[in-house]
């Protein structure tokens, strides 16, 4: 018989680490994919974003309180009216996604709304069923620019098991 949590195999990582060195074979980088990411993970690499991106103008990201998709589905989500990353949680806190916006409030209102009675939110796409919860950094306009970096940088760094990390990888063009 299959274990309780089976039906969440395929969320299910293998752990590694990624070295990367220049051609004399120093140390320039280390990437390590926990086994399933979790918040400790996302604020881990929030610090370690903050330390290497200096952003004196704006000052350093920060994440947002959770808003609970049933509890909170009366009140706007957290940084709604900003550009921004958000990150998607389950019930026990793995990290399932992550995505960003020029508006974060439409576009994560666009993964959720109301149950029959209007009284909780819910994932209008079946891969979001098991999202409990969602936190957001949000940018100043005139950063909002930044978000699709931003999102790309914590995607490839935790590899959420609901993002396709391929369709992400874009070659970036610097001028």
């Amino acid at each position: 018989m299959s274990a309780p949590d089976e039906e969440f195999d395929y969320r299910i990582r293998v752990n590694f680490v990624q070295e990367y060195r220049d051609e004399s074979g120093k140390l320039l980088d280390v990437w390590r994919t926990p086994i399933c990411p979790t918040l400790a993970n996302v604020e881990d690499e929030l610090a370690i974003f903050n330390a290497e991106f200096s952003r004196p103008k704006t000052g350093v990201l920060v994440l947002s309180e959770p808003y609970r998709i049933v509890e909170d589905a009366h009140t706007s989500f957290p940084n709604s009216s900003y550009a921004g990353v958000y990150f998607m949680f389950d019930r026990i806190g793995r990290l399932l996604y992550i995505g960003q916006s020029a508006g974060l409030g439409t576009r994560i209102g666009s993964h959720f709304g109301w149950n029959e009675n209007r009284t909780a939110g819910v994932a209008r796409e079946a891969r979001f069923q098991e999202v409990h919860h969602i936190r957001t950094i949000g940018l100043p306009p005139e950063n909002a620019f930044e978000a699709p970096a931003i999102e790309l940088w914590f995607i490839q760094r935790l590899n959420p098991p609901l993002n396709d990390l391929h369709a992400r990888s874009r070659t970036i063009i610097s001028i």
